[in-house]
């Protein structure tokens, strides 16, 4: 039961991380509803990746948040960025070589995150590039409280289960973090 419980968390919590709406609904204010976060690359044709405009996205960030950038983005962008090839035929995505390690574009880890909303615009942001840690910060109070509820399933034999966990997040250096409007 724990694991499930984790697993259900881990995947709220990164939904909250990516398109939270901050306190005012007791959420974490997610990056691509951060107006903060102003610096982005517009695609040079609405609704298309192009290698340019992501290598482009790299430097939308100051040189410190490039030195450990990584690309965040959501099953869509993924596939449209595995797909991109050099003027050989090579593709320019590498599949994770080992456990435990992302895929890397252009030198740089990836990091998929479905919880970033699909679309195109600024509305979207289906993806990013940045120093993850240092722009963004994640307070995880680490206790679980679990109370059972035996009265309001009792009639049909059953306990139920309350499972809180209290965790905020918000950007604290936007200028880490930039953002690809598709």
């Amino acid at each position: 039961i724990r694991q499930e419980f984790v697993a259900k968390l881990a995947g709220q919590e990164d939904d909250a991380f990516a398109k939270g709406l901050g306190d005012s609904s007791k959420q974490p204010l997610g990056i691509a509803r951060d107006t903060t976060i102003t610096q982005n690359v517009t695609a040079a044709v609405a609704g298309t990746y192009t290698v340019d405009d992501l290598s482009s996205l790299v430097y939308a960030v100051p040189g410190w948040a490039r030195k450990n950038g990584a690309y965040f983005g959501n099953s869509a962008a993924e596939e449209a960025v595995a797909l991109m090839k050099n003027s050989l035929g090579e593709y320019l995505w590498q599949p994770a070589t080992a456990e435990g390690r992302p895929a890397t574009f252009r030198g740089y880890p990836w990091h998929t995150v479905d919880g970033l909303p699909s679309g195109s615009g600024t509305a979207g942001k289906p993806l990013f590039f940045g120093d993850m840690r240092a722009a963004y910060m994640i307070a995880d109070r680490r206790k679980f409280t679990v109370d059972m509820l035996r009265e309001r399933f009792i009639d049909e034999g059953k306990i139920g289960l309350l499972v809180t966990h209290r965790v905020g997040g918000s950007t604290i250096r936007p200028l880490g973090l930039a953002y690809y409007a598709v």
